[in-house]
């Protein structure tokens, strides 16, 4: 009697993994994930992308975090990225004064309430970090477009013209109280005054800035082709674990 053969079961072979070299272990195509880069570079809403490409709106939200988290780790890894932004923001490893001044501008800008809403409809509160990567976000925005808008700016609003007087007025009193022995006193209190104007007539500047720069529709405030290539070019070295 022949030998009775017993065929083994032959385990399933694993899905092949999917080539991504942006994202580590990653669970959607290279494709998919440019498309949804592309989208985030060009400030479209999770919404509109569904719509565009059929890319769940889950899958793009949560894309979306893990880009904003990558930018802004981007901006104190390699500061020559999206125009220098890094080291306008962060140019000692720390936000500077003028770094907090473009944060507060932008925070009081109608642009940054408008990112808010269209990425937190109906009664939905972002968490502090997560408001935090978006201020971070509309600045890096704000800051590729000035770039490249400097000098085209309409003419300056009337509280800069008088806050630039005012300045103007506060060193001309320092250099008539230093020639004056009974008001020398006052001088250091002057120059304080001084600090404070220029830091309140930079936050006027950016605001005027910022509006104009967002005057039109919102993607006029997004430089695309920057933000996108910039992004992928930090990506291919440091994939999103």
């Amino acid at each position: 009697m022949p030998p009775i053969k017993i065929k083994r079961s032959r385990l399933p072979k694993p899905p092949p993994k999917l080539k991504n070299r942006y994202v580590k272990n990653a669970k959607q195509s290279e494709y998919k994930f440019l498309r949804i880069l592309r989208g985030f570079a060009e400030a479209k809403t999770p919404n509109e992308l569904h719509a565009e490409s059929s890319i769940s709106v889950r899958t793009i939200r949560d894309t979306y975090w893990e880009l904003r988290g990558k930018m802004f780790e981007a901006l104190q890894t390699d500061k020559r990225l999206f125009g220098g932004a890094g080291r306008f923001l962060y140019p000692y490893g720390r936000i500077e004064q003028q770094g907090e001044i473009l944060l507060k501008a932008v925070s009081q800008s109608d642009a940054f309430a408008s990112l808010v809403a269209l990425q937190y409809p109906g009664n939905r509160e972002p968490t502090d970090e997560q408001c935090g990567l978006l201020l971070i976000e509309m600045a890096v925005r704000f800051y590729c477009k000035s770039s490249s808008t400097r000098g085209k700016l309409e003419e300056p609003p009337a509280a800069v013209m008088q806050l630039q007087a005012v300045i103007l007025d506060r060193i001309k009193d320092i250099e008539a109280a230093e020639q004056d022995p009974a008001s020398r006193w006052t001088v250091g209190s002057l120059k304080i005054e001084v600090e404070h104007k220029f830091a309140e007539l930079k936050l006027v500047e950016l605001q005027h800035a910022l509006k104009a720069a967002t005057s039109g529709h919102r993607l006029s405030i997004d430089p695309s082709h920057m933000i996108y290539g910039d992004m992928r070019k930090y990506l291919i070295k440091h994939p999103i674990q």
